[in-house]
């Protein structure tokens, strides 16, 4: 008998028999096998464990959580519609792998993935609670009709499986507070509640209206917006790699390109799924660079209230107002006066653009954090110099003619457009749709 993973495994020949059940004698389970699993996410190793009822539960297991406190947790119940197929009647597939996503950032987490369909009532009692929402019963009194409880979920596997686990305390990834409180309940130390940004489309909207109102779900109207999982992936990148950052500023790279090169409009174009993503990223940096021809696609109240703008105006043509404290780049231009303004020359000895003067700028006037406006000149010299921090690059399924020609931006979009990864690369394809 050996020890793998905290627990006794019988081994005989060098193959692992099953694992000592003395080990969860105290407990509703019992492991049965552990091995690594390599997935999308990133390196997982998965723990299979029966319950009294021969259901088997499995534990994803990220890095090292034995004996660790605040260990970041997602309780998941099994979704056969949503995990496996996709549904967009519910947000379960994508609150799995975002779960999964987070833990694997955080080098270190259990995702518990527990066989309890359709909040306990099963697949089949499910599909039958979606007929009666087809017919105009939220999700709440679909379940009551079919004589179930609202909701009927059991977390004591999920308590024996982190003690099984050897986990002092979690932080659960969960919007829902009954969750919360059934674990503690049954002596799971849950020292955080961390909110999950839902997966929003047409067809799951009433059902997470219905969470919120009727099940309690922390979860805002604000929360309801597409595509908010996904931006939070890119943000916490950012702000993982600027609390990573020795020294300053540090420097945000954003770009917009259709499928065959640049696109130029509007960077915060409410047409734009990307629009949301840039407008956090805006707000979540102390200043934005951009050259002067660009300042007229950024909103007024975001100029005057928002982070201070870093204008590159080499001849001094700006006749409008910026944010308190804003910076003004020019070329040995003659100096004169702009209300809240600071005005420096980043010329070089031979009169020409100094990206060492510009970042001497930045750095005097106490910017810690810059986003790069990907289209002004400086941004490509700060990134073809190794300045940039981290580079955020939005591909847009437009087909704009290329650089150089006056073909309108929009000229062929998509009837429909997929794309698959081939190793490192993404390929996009769909049929062309011309207006």
């Amino acid at each position: 008998m050996i020890s793998i993973d905290s627990f006794s495994v019988l081994v005989k020949d060098g193959v692992i028999l099953g694992f000592d059940p003395r080990e969860t004698k105290d407990l509703t389970i019992v492991r049965e096998v552990a091995t690594r699993l390599p997935i999308t996410e990133g390196d997982f190793r998965i723990h299979i464990f029966r319950d009294a009822e021969g259901k088997e539960h499995a534990a994803l297991v990220h890095g090292d959580v034995k004996g660790k406190e605040g260990v970041l947790t997602r309780v998941h119940s099994e979704c056969m519609t949503g995990d496996l197929f996709g549904s967009l009647r519910c947000d379960c597939g994508p609150q799995l792998h975002h779960s999964l996503r987070m833990i694997s950032e955080e080098r270190e987490g259990i995702l518990l993935y527990l066989r309890q369909e359709g909040r306990g009532i099963g697949i089949a009692e499910k599909l039958k609670a979606y007929n009666l929402q087809d017919l105009g019963l939220d999700t709440v009194d679909a379940n009551i009709y079919l004589g179930h409880r609202a909701e009927a979920r059991d977390y004591r596997v999920a308590s024996d499986m982190l003690r099984a686990l050897d986990v002092s305390s979690i932080r659960l990834l969960s919007n829902n507070p009954d969750k919360v409180g059934k674990l503690r309940e049954l002596g799971v130390v849950v020292t955080e509640g961390l909110p999950l940004k839902p997966s929003v489309n047409v067809e799951n909207l009433r059902y997470l209206r219905t969470k919120i109102d009727r099940m309690g779900h922390h979860l805002g109207t604000e929360d309801l917006d597409q595509h908010l999982p996904e931006m939070d992936d890119v943000i916490r990148s950012v702000t993982r790699a600027r609390s990573e950052k020795i020294g300053g500023p540090f420097l945000t790279y954003f770009s917009v390109s259709a499928l065959d090169g640049q696109l130029r409009d509007h960077p915060d174009g409410p047409h734009r799924n990307y629009s949301g993503l840039f407008r956090r990223l805006l707000l979540g940096h102390d200043a934005v660079l951009m050259d002067i021809e660009n300042l007229i696609d950024y909103d007024d109240d975001l100029l005057a209230n928002g982070p201070r703008v870093v204008l590159y105006d080499p001849d001094l043509k700006f006749d409008g107002k910026l944010n308190e404290g804003s910076i003004i780049l020019h070329l040995g231009a003659p100096r004169c006066d702009f209300e809240g303004c600071i005005l420096k020359d980043v010329s070089g000895l031979d009169g020409t653009l100094s990206i060492e003067r510009v970042m001497e700028a930045v750095r005097r006037t106490g910017i810690r954090s810059m986003l790069l406006d990907g289209r002004s000149s400086i941004s490509d010299h700060l990134l073809n110099g190794s300045g940039v921090d981290i580079l955020i690059n939005c591909i847009v399924p437009l087909m704009s003619g290329g650089k150089g020609t006056k073909l309108p931006v929009s000229s062929i979009t998509f009837k429909e457009i997929r794309s698959v990864s081939l190793g490192n690369e993404i390929v996009y394809y769909g049929v062309p749709k011309r207006d």
